[in-house]
């Protein structure tokens, strides 16, 4: 078996035990016996994928919007001259 491969007769079902709205609040391997929820008896490459290429979308537009912010003024009292 290749690295990065599910070892299926390890994989177990991990119910996901967070509570909504929260995002970073816990951590996984607190609440899960192996440190990640879900079912890896159903999972695919191409859905991995996909997640991945969700998550890589997602965190792209918080980084440009990250840029695209503008500091507030009164922080840069002191620091620069405005016009």
């Amino acid at each position: 078996m290749g690295a990065g491969q599910v070892h299926l007769a390890e994989a177990i079902e991990e119910p996901d035990r967070s509570e909504p709205p929260h995002f970073f609040n816990y951590q996984a391997k607190q609440i899960t016996a192996r440190g990640a929820v879900g079912n890896p008896l159903v999972a695919t490459a191409d859905n991995g994928r996909e997640i991945l290429a969700w998550a890589i979308e997602d965190l792209t537009a918080e980084v440009k919007r990250a840029i695209a912010e503008e500091i507030p003024a009164e922080r840069w009292i002191g620091v620069r001259q405005h016009v």
